[in-house]
């Protein structure tokens, strides 16, 4: 009887430890890229892309910045899939926040996770009514924590919850603004 406890604990343990989606084993040293055509894996769900790529986490953090800043994050985006621990965990969005700017700081890296505090200063929310997506202002200031983990592909994204924040030219990929709405964005988004 003792026998099959330890077997079937044993067997707990090994499903526990692989489930999920990251894996923490160390980095190889690997180039910089992400592979063109990364096979998707399906880790219950997780739709991690095991494709190597992100080998800095205060980098992968900036280009993360600024492709969401940039209104990539609205649709389905390639680089957005190979920079995430999860991308299929990552909800659908029906608004957007608008931002003027956004910086990062660091709060400190071990070897497996950095963590980072990122300050937005928010002009407004992007809200989606039957006529479309309008703005509904709401200026101030937004600050969100975004943990990064080391898996063996390298640094990822750890699932994150938030609305894609978008700088004003960003905003503008938007199909469904409404034409008032859209004027007041090309106006923002000018030097």
């Amino acid at each position: 009887m003792m026998r099959v406890r330890r077997s079937m604990a044993l067997v707990f343990a090994l499903s526990v430890t692989t489930l999920g989606c990251r894996d923490k084993t160390p980095v190889p040293a690997a180039p910089p890229t992400v592979s063109a055509a990364p096979a998707r894996a399906d880790n219950d769900g997780c739709g991690f892309v095991p494709a190597t790529g992100h080998t800095n986490p205060a980098r992968l953090l900036a280009d993360y910045l600024q492709h969401d800043g940039a209104g990539e994050f609205t649709r389905s985006d390639g680089w957005r899939d190979s920079a995430m621990a999860c991308p299929a965990h990552a909800p659908g969005w029906d608004g957007f926040t608008l931002i003027a700017s956004y910086k990062s700081d660091s709060l400190g890296t071990t070897a497996d996770s950095a963590r980072y505090l990122v300050t937005y200063q928010r002009l407004g929310l992007l809200e989606q009514d039957t006529a479309g997506f309008y703005i509904k202002d709401d200026v101030g200031e937004e600050k969100d924590t975004i943990v990064l983990a080391r898996t063996s592909y390298g640094w990822r994204v750890a699932d994150l919850d938030q609305e894609p924040h978008l700088l004003p030219a960003g905003a503008l990929l938007i199909s469904t603004l409404r034409p008032s709405d859209a004027e007041r964005l090309r106006n923002m988004a000018r030097p």
